[in-house]
């Protein structure tokens, strides 16, 4: 019960979540991005998407789901540089005094998580030990890599698809991820693009992480998301 979590120091109630992941639609993409890092350095409530309620005094109760993705998106449209307007399934977020839309030219490099600071997996490790590396860390990816370069990324929706398709839980991780249409190279990008040339990348292919290889290289530096990116467009860091 709401009542027994309150006195037993368990997880925050329900109406707390909600409280944290709601946001207006008068908030600017600034503040989506803040509430974003804010969740995160929890880490006991989502960070990757907020609700927008669409009329928070509508009885119907509707509302819309921003990701780090559709900030991404915003990133990738000009006009926003300006005066950042995002609209999603009806709900506008504006934005009159963008603080960093400028950061556009900043390199990858700049703004990538390190190799040694992400979760990775060798190719030969089966789905459902990957999957466990997700589960015990609270991680949205991991990168499968080796010696010889870099197999993938493997992430929670992989691991739904997976499930969807009937594979097998003891199939080598690289195997399936060789097997899917997009590749490893959809997921490429090199450590001195900018920021929104990643941020180009992600929305031409609708992903959310990016593994970092140095220009001509094989081995990988590092990796960059969605997240990462939004916070970083919106000055959240």
């Amino acid at each position: 019960s709401v009542r027994r979590r309150r006195g037993g120091g368990g997880p925050p109630p329900p109406a707390k979540f909600l409280a944290r992941l709601s946001m207006q639609p008068t908030q600017t993409l600034a503040e989506v991005a803040e509430r974003m890092v804010q969740n995160a350095l929890t880490g006991d409530c989502a960070c990757h998407h907020v609700l927008v309620e669409e009329d928070p005094d509508a009885l119907d109760g509707r509302c819309a789901v921003l990701s780090s993705l559709d900030m991404v998106r915003a990133f990738c449209r000009p006009e926003l540089w300006q005066c950042s307007v995002l609209t999603q399934q009806g709900a506008v977020l504006k934005d009159p005094h963008p603080r960093s839309f400028g950061s556009r030219h900043l390199a990858v490099s700049d703004i990538m998580k390190p190799k040694d600071s992400v979760f990775t997996s060798p190719p030969c490790e089966m789905i459902r030990d990957v999957l466990r590396v997700l589960l015990m860390s609270h991680q949205n990816s991991v990168l499968i890599v080796d010696e010889d370069g870099v197999y993938g990324v493997f992430t929670p929706r992989d691991a739904v698809r997976a499930f969807a398709e009937g594979v097998s839980s003891t199939v080598r991780v690289a195997d399936w991820l060789r097997g899917l249409n997009s590749g490893v190279n959809s997921r490429i990008v090199h450590s001195n693009a900018t920021i929104a040339e990643a941020a180009g990348v992600m929305t031409a292919r609708s992903v959310n992480h990016l593994v970092v290889l140095p220009p001509g290289g094989v081995q990988a530096l590092g990796m960059v998301s969605s997240f990462d990116l939004a916070v970083c467009a919106c000055g959240a860091r």
